[in-house]
């Protein structure tokens, strides 16, 4: 999904200006977290694996999964815990609905994500535990 804006909640997210609000205010994130932060609304209803969250925030560098932790913590202390969701082992989601969303987007968030990742997981199926950051 390409959009000039994302909203939801009480944010907005402007990846063209680099800017994050908060009710209208801008919110002083860090580059990494604000790159986090795209790529999850990027791709808003699907599950985005931690190794696609490393090559597309950390374009060109290794970095350590255990940086992507800390990463997403600081979002996630930034704008809630809320609208991010953790799947153990296999990446983050968006868990709220985007408000200027495609419609597939604005479906139930954490429907899409679950059944996904359980059709590709390699080990047998189980129930995934939804956790805050």
């Amino acid at each position: 999904m390409s959009a000039t804006t994302f909203r939801f909640d009480r944010f907005e997210l402007r990846p063209a200006e680099r800017l994050l609000l908060r009710d209208g205010d801008p919110v002083l994130i860090g580059s990494r977290p604000l790159d986090l932060l795209r790529v999850l609304l990027e791709h808003a209803g699907e599950l985005v694996s931690k190794d696609r969250l490393l090559e597309q925030a950390w374009t060109r560098l290794v970095v350590k999964e255990s940086n992507l932790h800390v990463q997403v913590s600081q979002l996630c202390k930034l704008i809630g815990a809320e609208p991010i969701a953790t799947v153990a082992g296999l990446g983050y989601c968006v868990a709220v609905p985007l408000l200027n969303a495609t419609p597939r987007a604005l479906m139930p968030a954490m429907r899409m994500p679950w059944s996904a990742a359980q059709r590709r997981s390699p080990t047998p199926t189980r129930s995934f535990v939804r956790r805050a950051c």
